[in-house]
């Protein structure tokens, strides 16, 4: 099975291997540098994610979101024809932290082609350390990105009582008898479909466990304009209606040695208006 089989089949995969440790190191103290500028309040907003830091804060991440390692071997492994970037957190789980809750990321579930095989938007993590099942790893329903879940009927992911785990024995908090783990090297890419079910197992460990996730947009060329506007103003943090971080700095904002590095995956400006955010598929 090639690795643009199994994305498509399972909605989630790994590239071994693809960044160097020049470059892991690089996000690993920029990574430093934010966590550090932490407040308290945003760990207990946060403490089933650990925190949730928009990339538009730190240009220095532009390193990595332009890396062409990494931008050639989404080319190569997935033959996607026209790659764009629309935004990224960095997500930090403490020692000893809960589990993160089950959830899609999908936001574009009013559109017919969302329940296509087609591939509107993908996640990228980049783990900065080893991460297995003590440390807090990945896990995933397959295949729930092209079929109903019991889960899909979940009226509170993303919500701020899943957040700051008011509830531990919520069932979005559960292990799931068809989940699949996803345990990775530093270097190694995570690759999932924007629509896949994923959570992320506790951490049980006495070290922090830090991910970058970044979203592309694989096959931008042939979007609709509404879901270009969209992605433009998820780049831009316009806000709005939207469930994110707005009012931030925008990459397009960037000085220009961080800038250059990234423009060329940036969405072009669209004024059409911006497909409705919907979160909820309608199977």
């Amino acid at each position: 099975m090639t690795k643009l089989e199994e994305l498509k089949e399972k909605g989630c995969c790994i590239l071994e291997g693809i960044l160097d440790k020049n470059l892991t190191d690089h996000c690993i103290r920029v990574s430093h540098e934010a966590l550090n500028n932490l407040t308290p309040e945003h760990r207990i907003k946060n403490k089933s994610q650990g925190s949730m830091i928009h990339i538009g804060d730190y240009p220095k991440f532009s390193k990595l979101i332009g890396s062409s390692s990494l931008i050639q071997s989404l080319i190569k492994n997935f033959n996607f024809s026209d790659i764009r970037f629309s935004s990224g957190y960095l997500i930090s789980k403490p020692a000893k932290s809960p589990p993160l809750f089950w959830h899609q990321d999908w936001w574009g579930w009013e559109h017919k082609s969302s329940y296509t095989d087609f591939i509107h938007q993908i996640f990228v993590m980049v783990y900065l350390t080893d991460t297995n099942l003590e440390n807090g790893c990945l896990k995933f329903i397959p295949g729930s990105h092209k079929a109903k879940h019991d889960m899909h009927s979940s009226k509170n992911a993303h919500s701020e009582e899943l957040s700051r785990v008011q509830n531990p024995n919520d069932t979005l908090f559960a292990n799931k008898k068809d989940e699949e783990n996803i345990q990775v090297k530093v270097g190694d890419v995570v690759v999932g479909d924007a629509r896949v079910l994923h959570a992320a197992n506790s951490n049980k460990s006495n070290n922090e466990r830090s991910l970058i996730t970044l979203w592309y947009h694989p096959h931008y060329d042939s979007l609709p304009d509404d879901m270009r506007s969209r992605i433009y103003h998820l780049y831009e943090r316009l806000g709005e209606e939207v469930e994110t971080d707005s009012g931030g700095m925008s990459p397009s904002k960037w000085q220009d040695e961080d800038l250059r590095l990234i423009k060329h995956l940036a969405p072009d400006i669209e004024k059409a208006q911006p497909t409705p955010w919907q979160r909820q598929p309608k199977w």
